[in-house]
């Protein structure tokens, strides 16, 4: 029951469509992480792959205490593999690819104004890639070749900043 917030819940979110090549690293790395975590912290986390928008976004971020978001991003101004956390949107991107992990952040702050169980507390991890406006199932050679590695990273990540959160120690701040 996602009614309440579930204290200590975390959602996390690889965003993105699979069917224009790059753009599915999100959900790639997501997954991985999903199979690999450890078994203690399923419980915890809850792993969703997708690209959800407005209201249904909104459904999806219901009863969670925290989110983390890992998206593709097409900055042009990083090497590919580049895993920047974003807090704000950086004014160097202006007329590059705009995140929709923004839009995310945006419809959590709003509606937690009015709806008590949207997470309070928000990361977001994008990743440099190369190709997101094509068609096609497979991700660019380059992207490809470093998902393993990034996927391992995320993992560490979330392993090391939730087994932590647990026994009440700092936790780290990127997987970057």
């Amino acid at each position: 029951n996602r009614d309440r917030m579930e204290k200590g819940k975390i959602l996390v979110y690889g965003l993105g469509s699979e069917a224009k090549r790059d753009d599915g690293v999100g959900p790639a790395v997501v997954r991985r992480v999903e199979e690999n975590i450890a078994p203690e912290l399923k419980q915890k986390i809850h792993f969703v792959t997708g690209y959800f928008t407005g209201w249904n976004l909104l459904n999806l971020l219901q009863g969670y205490e925290e989110v983390v978001v890992v998206e593709g991003i097409l900055s042009g101004i990083y090497p590919v593999g580049t895993v920047v956390e974003i807090s704000e949107f950086p004014t160097e991107w202006e007329g590059f690819f705009t995140p929709r992990l923004f839009e995310v952040k945006r419809i959590a702050e709003e509606f937690r104004k009015e709806i008590k169980n949207v997470p309070n507390k928000f990361t977001a991890f994008g990743i440099e890639v190369l190709n997101l406006s094509s068609f096609g199932y497979e991700m660019t050679g380059e992207v490809e070749k470093i998902l393993p590695d990034l996927s391992k990273r995320f993992q560490d990540f979330l392993e090391g900043k939730y087994r932590k959160s647990e026994q009440k120690q700092p936790s780290p701040s990127a997987f970057g």
